[in-house]
């Protein structure tokens, strides 16, 4: 899933046999950032989050009824250190509302 969506946004490439163990036995090709996602002048991960906020906006325009915006996987970014842990989670929890602000209550899942 992260392939798809990645693909769909300038700035991201994807290797054809680079998998990685994600968690358990789930694997995954990550996505390859070599330059900025669509925002000049923003972090990378607001530039992400503000892609996907874009993209949850024209579904809203297009009449789609459902949106559900899976939830990231905040916790495996976690910072080595735990004195650490409660801005990267401000940060991460911040930057993944990025996403939905401004779309409507009733189509979020």
């Amino acid at each position: 899933m992260v392939e798809y969506f990645g693909e769909q946004l300038s700035g991201f490439a994807f290797t054809a046999n680079g998998w990685v163990q994600s968690y358990g036995s789930r694997c995954v090709k990550p996505p390859i950032i070599y330059g900025d996602v669509s925002r000049p002048k923003s972090e990378t991960c607001y530039q992400i989050a503000l892609s996907i906020k874009d993209e949850v906006e024209d579904l809203e325009k297009a009449g789609v009824t459902v949106i559900q915006i899976n939830e990231a996987a905040l916790r495996e970014g976690f910072p080595l250190r735990k004195s650490e842990h409660a801005f990267y989670l401000d940060w991460a929890v911040h930057s993944f509302r990025i996403t939905n602000v401004g779309v409507l209550d009733t189509m979020l899942m």
